[in-house]
């Protein structure tokens, strides 16, 4: 588990030291994603992390038990095959909106499929080329955005996704079909 270092307890200010040298505020008072910081429910849980221009994103990253939202931006994953680590099924109870920019992620791990409260899913310029079958147990999804990425093909499943409201597919050039 991630250590926790309570900064300063005026607004319920805290830090998370994520890789031993990089300090995470949580509860900032601005929200920028261009800054690594998280947010705290009432009970001090951490249920936000956005983590930005890291070397890369440590599967223990994934110990969060209420984590309902991840960003990562511009931050590689602990791994030479650019997949999101198996350890984010993890985050299956509780995770419901994820996004993933300007990270290379050539493909998605089966351990993904048992994120089922997904609502959201945004994968923007992450050279993504399959998305696979298990889209369809995404049955709460609402908002799938995977703007410039290399996808060929979409899968039949993601009819499934019946609360399905919004898709952005744009600059995928090799686009053409759901099959």
């Amino acid at each position: 588990m991630l250590p926790i270092m309570c900064i300063l307890r005026l607004c319920i200010t805290a830090a998370v030291n994520l890789y031993q040298q990089q300090i995470v505020e949580l509860d900032p008072i601005i929200q920028n994603p261009n800054i690594i910081y998280g947010l705290l429910d009432d009970n001090n849980n951490t249920i936000s992390l956005n983590i930005f221009n890291e070397t890369y994103f440590s599967s223990s990253g994934f110990c969060f038990k209420h984590l309902k939202q991840l960003d990562v931006r511009r931050t590689s994953f602990q791994n030479e095959n650019n997949i999101i680590p198996a350890e984010i099924q993890y985050l299956a109870p509780t995770l419901t909106d994820i996004g993933i920019y300007d990270t290379i992620i050539t493909h998605l791990p089966y351990e993904m499929s048992k994120l089922e409260k997904l609502q959201t899913i945004k994968f923007f310029n992450t050279s993504l080329m399959i998305f696979p079958d298990f889209i369809g147990n995404f049955l709460s999804l609402n908002f799938l955005s995977l703007p410039n990425n290399m996808l060929t093909s979409l899968p039949t499943t993601i009819v499934n996704n019946s609360k399905l409201r919004q898709t952005e597919l744009s600059n995928n050039p090799h686009l053409h079909s759901i099959q």
